[in-house]
């Protein structure tokens, strides 16, 4: 008799289990959404992929990795030499390279004038410090004559801190096997948080006090190679939340007399009508897309002419 009260309890406890997961299951369901619309996120990531991919295949027939095609160190004689120094918004993450703002740029500068040579200096997750020590060991063997630096509001980063790999989908493509809608909403909640806590950190005053030694440094050394040269504020959104950190940088900018270009309030007033997917590299990028990139060269372009740094003869 004991030994039958053992077996009903024992099925009684696994009922209850699978009931309770049953109904966590349900639950689940309905707050994460079907599963169809985080398996096309994997397929767009395996585009995103196979783009940059592209792109590396590019860039390594180039000695510093660059999408970019290689450059003498001497420039033929009567050329205006331009290089445009960033991060991954230079080497076109998410995008054929060609479509990253520079090469827009070079584009548009080549159409309307003659003997301007366009280099495109940047690499994926550089930082300020990193296009720094790319410029005083590698960059000034160019002599380029006028240098433009591209800010983006994560460069700050000094090397003090950490975030989640954004590359999640690839870490744990094994979650998205299981349960792809479940494995999305969980990482993509868990890597936004980890970001926006490491970002806000960075402009903290202990990270801030190295960043504008090093910009003092960087401002030094280009004085001292005698280089024209001005920063370019680009956004990566334009909610006006994604304003925060840009604003937050300029008074050091103009502390230490920096020259830069904001593109956020052209870009907002005059991209405000598009929604934010229309405006990355694809869904699953959240590098500025081909609206973002045609603006980012057109402005700097008019900038470039307005400032009278483009010889219509040279």
């Amino acid at each position: 008799m004991a030994t039958d009260n053992k077996k009903h309890k024992r099925w009684y406890k696994i009922i209850v289990v699978i009931v309770t997961l049953l109904v966590i299951y349900g639950a689940l369901k309905i707050y994460i959404g079907p599963a169809p619309e985080a398996s096309g996120l994997v397929d767009w990531q395996k585009y995103n992929d196979s783009l940059n991919l592209a792109n590396k295949a590019f860039a390594d027939k180039n000695p510093h990795q660059f999408t970019d095609i290689p450059r003498k160190l001497e420039k033929d004689s009567g050329v205006f030499r331009i290089a445009v120094l960033g991060d991954s918004f230079i080497w076109g993450d998410g995008l054929p390279y060609d479509s990253a703002w520079s090469h827009k740029l070079e584009q548009r500068i080549m159409a309307k004038y003659d003997n301007v040579e366009v280099m495109h200096w940047g690499r994926n997750g550089w930082q300020t410090k990193d296009e720094f020590e790319f410029y005083i060991t590698e960059g000034r063997k160019y002599k380029p004559d006028l240098l433009i630096l591209g800010f983006v509001d994560n460069d700050g980063d000094m090397g003090l801190f950490q975030h989640m790999d954004w590359d999640f989908r690839n870490n744990y493509w094994f979650l998205y096997k299981i349960w792809p809608a479940l494995a999305e909403k969980v990482l993509f909640d868990a890597y936004v948080n980890s970001y926006s806590s490491w970002q806000e950190r960075l402009y903290g005053a202990e990270n801030m006090v190295l960043y504008t030694q090093l910009w003092h440094q960087f401002k030094d050394t280009l004085a001292n190679d005698r280089l024209d040269y001005f920063i370019v504020q680009t956004p990566a959104c334009l909610a006006h939340t994604c304003d925060k950190y840009y604003l937050q940088v300029q008074p050091m900018f103009d502390t230490l007399q920096l020259e830069y270009y904001n593109l956020i309030p052209v870009s907002q007033e005059r991209l405000a009508t598009y929604d934010d997917l229309d405006l990355r590299a694809n869904p699953v990028n959240y590098h500025p897309g081909a609206l973002m990139t045609n603006l980012f060269a057109d402005e700097v372009l008019l900038y470039l002419e307005q400032t009278k740094r483009l010889p219509s003869s040279y």
